[in-house]
């Protein structure tokens, strides 16, 4: 819910229709609870057009986070990858809120288990939903 709250109304001011805008403090690299990190490589934004959810004008907001790095380690593995993701949120003009989101990613890990006589690929695919409950 974050990444589409963050992408909805933190960059709001910045977006112009169809000109992409990269966000560039995404602050790094960061650790994840304790079991390794995780890395943004660029960010991009786009305030698509407008359309109408329900009778409510909204903004449609496409993002997109490629080739971000992750490294995970704990004590019965260790593995190091790739996630992508993107989206659409569809943003009301009026109130701001967010009246519905969709996003999509994958992740590629080259996974080392302690035990197993050698490396394999782990590949997660996701789908994310938003909307409001009627």
């Amino acid at each position: 819910m974050m990444t589409f709250e963050t992408f909805a109304w933190m960059y709001w001011d910045s977006l112009e229709l169809n000109v992409p805008y990269v966000i560039r403090d995404t602050g790094g690299e960061f650790e994840m609870a304790e079991i390794g990190t995780y890395n943004h490589n660029v960010i991009s934004i786009c305030w698509k057009g407008i359309t109408a959810i329900d009778g409510e004008l909204c903004a449609v907001i496409d993002f997109t986070a490629i080739d971000n790095l992750i490294t995970l380690e704990m004590d019965f593995m260790k593995s190091k990858g790739t996630e992508q993701y993107w989206g659409t949120t569809w943003v009301s003009l009026k109130t701001r809120n967010i009246e519905k989101a969709v996003m999509y990613g994958g992740v590629m890990l080259d996974c080392e288990i302690r035990g197993l006589p050698q490396n394999y690929l782990a590949k997660t695919v996701r789908e994310l939903y938003v909307e409001p409950i009627k």
